[in-house]
């Protein structure tokens, strides 16, 4: 077990007005301090993953290499405040877990006073136990994870090309779950949105159990045929395809719509 020490020592960058400042930045005068770190730690395939962030991104990326690649960019408005973020990695064979912790504000409970942006390499079939955003984005791409958790507060939450069971939450914000190919495995998808959009694309005849209910919005299915109109909305949705064996999706909006796009129709926009 250990808490990661940036590599080749601790780089803090300062920005200073308009001209340093990243594209898309306001062109007001800022302040930005930041370090960064990148850290490699053997781990099983079969190893249970978990990951907190109170504010920034989790991009998480599969990989066939027995091995946790964690590289992480810390930003604050202060030195101050960059000191107060701390990233504790612990990995072992068989578990491994990142918690960040940032620097409380007396009188401003909630205050994003910095972000901590990772981008983690695991092995595909890893058990992901935890994997929370409170302020931000989640993007999680290719695994094959027998059991994967994953929930955003305040954010978006994009989950593409996993087949394994999955839980997805989402708070406030959108969830993206997409498959550019189809694997016939039996797995389960559970995701639940509640405030916000949802958008399921997959390749159109894959076999499925498809449950899409939005409480107060509608469900638009592209992939419906004969016994649907396409692109009809309504507020739920139910859809078999296939015979054999084939995944269960349940997918929930609160408040907000859900839409069911075919991958060839996504490629035309």
């Amino acid at each position: 077990m250990r808490t990661v020490v940036p590599k080749c020592g601790l780089s803090v960058l300062l920005a200073i007005g308009s001209g340093l400042l990243l594209d898309g930045c306001s062109k007001s005068a800022a302040t930005s301090v930041r370090k960064e770190f990148e850290e490699v730690y053997a781990i099983n395939p079969d190893a249970t993953f978990s990951l907190v962030n109170f504010s920034g991104s989790v991009v998480i990326r599969a990989s066939d290499l027995p091995q946790l690649e964690v590289k992480a960019v810390i930003t604050a408005t202060d030195a101050r405040r960059l000191n107060g973020i701390t990233v504790d990695v612990k990995a072992r064979d068989d578990r491994a877990s990142i918690t960040t912790t940032f620097p409380s504000e007396k009188g401003r409970v909630g205050t994003i006073v910095g972000q901590v942006d990772y981008v983690v390499r695991l092995p595909r079939t890893v058990r992901i136990s935890q994997l929370e955003v409170e302020n931000g984005r989640i993007s999680i791409d290719g695994m094959r994870s027998p059991d994967l958790n994953a929930r955003v507060v305040d954010g978006s939450l994009s989950v593409h090309d996993c087949f394994g069971n999955s839980r997805l939450a989402v708070s406030s914000g959108s969830l993206d779950l997409s498959y550019d190919t189809w694997e016939q495995n039996q797995f389960f998808v559970s995701a639940l949105v509640m405030q916000g959009n949802a958008r399921v694309v997959m390749p159109k005849g894959s076999p499925l159990h498809l449950v899409a209910e939005a409480s107060r919005g509608k469900v638009i299915n592209g992939l419906a045929e004969m016994v649907e109109v396409n692109g009809q909305s309504r507020s739920r949705v139910d859809m078999k395809v296939g015979r054999e064996a084939r995944p269960d999706f349940d997918i929930r909006a609160t408040t907000g719509d859900i839409e069911i796009v075919p991958v060839n129709a996504l490629a035309k926009e």
